[in-house]
């Protein structure tokens, strides 16, 4: 994990490398969890309206039983070694504006 400021706005990025002896394309992972999730023109997706998740892959959003959403990665594994990212955006008062 990284714990970056560079751009004024708290960001994690996490980097996922995954190793598999053949293609896997039934794995999921779950980014996020919110009362609303909202895809954004830019291909971002806005939770809560607090936390942006940015990502480079297929994404799925699912209703929870909670009446609430779920945000979750597609994974297409390929054979071998591959890696992906996902970038944690937290809205501040000042990033808000």
């Amino acid at each position: 994990d990284l714990l970056d400021q560079e751009t004024g706005v708290p960001k994690l990025r996490r980097t996922l490398s995954f190793q598999s002896p053949e293609a896997r394309k039934d794995l999921r992972l779950r980014l996020a969890n919110g009362e609303r999730i909202l895809k954004q023109p830019n291909g971002t997706f806005l939770i809560d309206g607090k936390l942006t998740v940015k990502i480079d892959g297929s994404t799925q959003i699912k209703e929870t039983k909670e009446s609430g959403q779920e945000l979750w990665l597609l994974l297409d594994v390929p054979s071998g070694t591959s890696t992906t990212a996902v970038e944690y955006l937290w809205m501040t008062a000042e990033s808000a504006n």
